[in-house]
């Protein structure tokens, strides 16, 4: 009975230490959008609305409370571990490219101090 047990014991313990080790396939998540720094160096200030999402696509988000500021954020982990986190806020005044911030590179075309990096 004692080796039973023991045998018994053993085996539990395999095999729980097993799940421990042996954990599944997590692929890796993108989301948002992917912007480059091409993307970017092509915005000049003064461009419409309509050639903004033309070069940089459609913004994730659009705040209502604030519509003339769009966001384009782009998010990238594996096993459930964040690797890559960027974000670009585009502010526009009266239809008109204004201001970019964020955490990509300011374009050569838009001087630094209308770009706000946090």
């Amino acid at each position: 009975m004692a080796i039973l047990r023991s045998i018994l014991l053993l085996s539990l313990g395999l095999a729980l230490t097993g799940c421990a080790l042996f954990r599944p396939y997590q692929m890796q998540i993108q989301q948002g959008s992917t912007i480059t720094t091409a993307m970017i160096q092509k915005l000049k200030p003064g461009m419409t609305e309509q050639q903004v999402e033309y070069i940089l696509g459609t913004p994730n988000l659009k705040d209502p409370t604030m519509p003339n500021n769009w966001y384009y954020i782009y998010t990238n982990e594996e096993n459930h571990l964040p690797m890559a986190s960027n974000k670009l806020v585009i502010t526009f005044q009266n239809g008109k490219l204004s201001q970019i911030a964020g955490d990509y590179p300011p374009p050569a075309s838009i001087q630094y101090s209308t770009y706000n990096s946090p």
